[in-house]
């Protein structure tokens, strides 16, 4: 259990009410999740039987989504392109980077 039930309570206060991907966006994948899990304990804390739902958890930690990465790598290509290919290179590393790590069909 956290130390830190008033800091539980706030990462779960701003899961509820706040903006959670724009508030996780600027945060080190470490602090993500050390966020994800202040709002998991705060849910544990509430009392409430049932775990958060299969669609929550995915939202919750959403960096975790390979294609999240592919999405934001196919932006960031075109960003390159779209402005003389400045960085292209970078770009296309985190794309092909991206789609070689991704899921294929049939695994989970």
């Amino acid at each position: 259990m956290s130390n830190n039930p008033d800091l539980d309570g706030a990462m779960g206060s701003i899961w509820l009410h706040g903006r959670w991907r724009d508030l996780t966006r600027h945060m080190t994948t470490e602090e993500r999740e050390a966020a994800a899990a202040a709002v998991e304990r705060w849910h544990v804390s509430l009392g409430d039987d049932e775990p958060l739902g299969e669609s929550s958890m995915v939202e919750l930690r959403w960096w975790a989504d390979p294609y999240v990465e592919i999405e934001a790598a196919y932006q960031a290509l075109t960003a390159c392109l779209d402005h003389g290919g400045s960085g292209v290179d970078a770009a296309r590393l985190r794309m092909d980077t991206a789609m070689r790590t991704r899921p294929r069909m049939g695994e989970s």
